[in-house]
């Protein structure tokens, strides 16, 4: 936690290089606007693209300075080539990751005797092992500058239960 004698918290994120999965769901939107408002360096990556540069132009629409602080880049969290290439994608233009914000999610709906094994595992492979992929390729980053912090996003359909959801 930061203090008051501190200075100004907002300041953390000042040039960061913030990674963020699900870039073109909601929770990513206005997690980047935050983060691009405070000065940071935004990496948008989702399977959907035409989604995800429609949330870089409106996190820039009100922009004087359009400066390229924003990467999207192609991203399925369950396949690791994806991955990797995201990330190298992001190291090739600024050489450095600080944030990896794991906000990629999906849900099955519908009664648990009619959810597919099928639908289990993949809500399963995006919501877990995609988390824990994106971790395993970030991670040797932040071990080598010595630094990085890692913010998993869940819904709190975790936490609680919906009739016939």
């Amino acid at each position: 936690m930061v203090s008051k004698s501190s200075g100004n918290w907002c300041q953390l994120l000042l040039n960061k290089i913030v990674f963020i999965t699900g870039g073109a769901g909601h929770i990513a939107k206005a997690i980047a606007k935050t983060c691009y408002a405070h000065g940071a360096c935004l990496v948008l990556g989702d399977l959907d693209l035409e989604k995800t540069n429609k949330v870089k132009d409106e996190i820039l629409e009100n922009e004087n300075n359009k400066e390229n602080r924003i990467l999207v880049v192609e991203l399925d969290v369950t396949n690791e080539t994806s991955i990797q290439q995201a990330v190298q994608a992001t190291l090739d233009k600024w050489k450095t990751i600080d944030v990896l914000l794991n906000t990629a999610a999906i849900a099955t709906v519908g009664n648990i005797e009619e959810v597919t094994t099928e639908s289990w595992s993949r809500v399963f492979d995006v919501n877990v092992r995609g988390y824990a992929l994106m971790a395993k390729y970030i991670a040797p980053i932040f071990k080598k500058q010595n630094s990085g912090s890692i913010v998993n996003i869940a819904s709190t359909l975790g936490l609680i239960a919906i009739p016939n959801a």
